[in-house]
C-alpha cells in the first residue's frame, strides 16, 4: 500500500473506532463489539507505525 492509501485506511478505521466507542453500552458490552474495537485499535497502531517509518 502507498502512504496515501495507508492514510485513507487509517482515517476510516479511526472513524469506525470512534463510532463504535461512542455507541458502546456502558454496562456489559457485547464480546463481539469489544473484539472489533480491539482489532481496530491494533490495525490503527500498525498503520501508524508504517506511516512513521517513511
Amino acid at each position: 500500500m502507498k502512504d496515501e492509501e495507508h492514510r485513507i485506511r487509517l482515517e476510516k478505521l479511526e472513524e469506525e473506532l470512534a463510532e463504535l466507542e461512542a455507541n458502546r453500552p456502558a454496562h456489559s458490552p457485547k464480546p463481539s463489539l469489544e473484539i472489533r474495537i480491539d482489532e481496530l485499535r491494533d490495525e490503527i497502531a500498525i498503520l501508524k507505525k508504517k506511516l512513521e517509518k517513511k
